[in-house]
């Protein structure tokens, strides 16, 4: 299903104002090489259904990356690409997250094969989802909602005090749903925005979360696409 729709309603002499349904960009999508600081999601396929995004994480005790590549999978024969990595111990926060030469070109001629387009940095047409609240979609039919449940439990060692969540997000479309977990994680407040593509069948849910807890530093971002052309997550929904 496709939509764009500009609205001016006429009485008399009276108007109001246009009312702009979300669009994407037609501006082809392409990457620099160079120091890279976009996060989250930054291109769109309305041929493949698929998004270009930062993915990845983990913490300075634990070890982890960052990386650059498609969701809800893999292209055929395309492997996401490191932008930063990270040893157990070691710090990530003075360690920018960088895009090589020949990363950015393989990229590049993934982009302009599936014909993807750059999303704008805020990505306007996601709405904000806070714990358990749950987003609805008029459109498509027949509907799409998307729930956030969370469990609290904290930590007490002499002192010191700490939570950890397991959150669960859950996506319904008509009578067919998908739901993925992300556990044992300790921001009280991540960022978690979900919205259907302006003029797609797909849903597009995006994660992230940075917290410090007893010397320890984590981050964690996660994207899913939601294919709703038949109400079937293609794979299933997943979240770090």
């Amino acid at each position: 299903m496709r939509w764009s729709l500009v609205a001016l309603v006429l009485s008399g002499c009276a108007s109001t104002p246009a009312v702009h349904e979300p669009h994407l960009s037609k501006v082809p999508a392409t990457v620099t090489a160079g120091p890279f600081t976009a996060h989250g999601c930054i291109a769109w396929s309305a041929d493949e259904l698929r998004a270009l995004c930062v993915t990845g994480g983990g913490s300075t005790l634990q070890g982890g990356q960052a990386e650059l590549g498609f969701v809800p999978d893999q292209p055929a024969g395309f492997t996401p690409v490191v932008l930063r990595a990270w040893k157990a111990d070691e710090g990530f926060a003075d360690q920018p997250m960088v895009l090589t030469a020949a990363d950015a070109a393989a990229i590049n001629t993934r982009l302009a094969e599936g014909h993807y387009v750059q999303l704008d940095p805020e990505v306007s047409w996601l709405r904000p989802l806070v714990p358990n609240q749950t987003l609805t979609w008029a459109l498509p039919q027949p509907g799409v909602s998307v729930a956030w449940s969370r469990d609290e439990e904290q930590t007490v060692e002499g002192e010191n005090r700490w939570s950890t969540y397991d959150d669960e997000l859950a996506v319904s479309c008509g009578e067919v749903s998908d739901s993925a977990g992300h556990s044992g994680h300790h921001d009280p407040s991540p960022t978690v925005r979900a919205g259907v593509v302006p003029g797609e069948q797909a849903l597009l849910v995006v994660w992230a979360d940075g917290w410090a807890i007893e010397g320890e530093l984590g981050e964690d971002w996660s994207a899913s696409v939601v294919e709703l052309g038949e109400c079937v997550p293609r794979p299933p929904m997943s979240l770090r």
